[in-house]
């Protein structure tokens, strides 16, 4: 990841005041390093699959990561900047997530619910959870483009 998308996505996660409300909770304990704590993540993950890859769109300030695991697609991560999250700006960013994909898999924890409840409005379905500890569950959202159609 060059620095300049990687500074793009830490001032995304840095200007989002309510970071902490959604992001894993183990993070919450250090709310000052939060946004490095992510993107040191995303970086492992990128690293750990061969297919991977990311979208950084610096005009409309969003970016996407792509994971390919266990043979599907995963929205593994993504952010839209506090000062772009307009209407029109949040059609085009969920064009750039389904731009050229059949469906995908996104995992988000469960204290997400701003990122789980757009999902949903974009046409996602929770299909599962996973329990990973007292107050750490991952909800699972599903979506298959063919039948689901996009947010247009």
């Amino acid at each position: 990841m060059e620095t300049v998308e990687a500074h793009l996505i830490l001032d995304i996660f840095t200007s989002d005041r309510d970071l902490y409300k959604y992001c894993d909770p183990e993070f919450v304990f250090d709310n000052n390093k939060i946004s490095v704590k992510i993107l040191k993540r995303i970086q492992d993950a990128l690293r750990e699959y061969p297919k991977s890859y990311y979208i950084v769109d610096n005009y409309h300030k969003f970016f996407i990561v792509w994971i390919y695991a266990h043979s599907q697609w995963v929205l593994y991560s993504f952010g839209l900047h506090p000062d772009k999250r307009t209407k029109e700006n949040l059609i085009r960013f969920w064009n750039a997530i389904t731009q050229g994909k059949d469906g995908f898999t996104c995992y988000l924890y469960s204290n997400n619910t701003r990122a789980i409840n757009w999902l949903k409005r974009c046409g996602m379905r929770e299909d599962s959870q996973i329990v990973e500890g007292k107050n750490k569950i991952a909800k699972k959202l599903v979506i298959d483009l063919i039948d689901n159609g996009d947010m247009d």
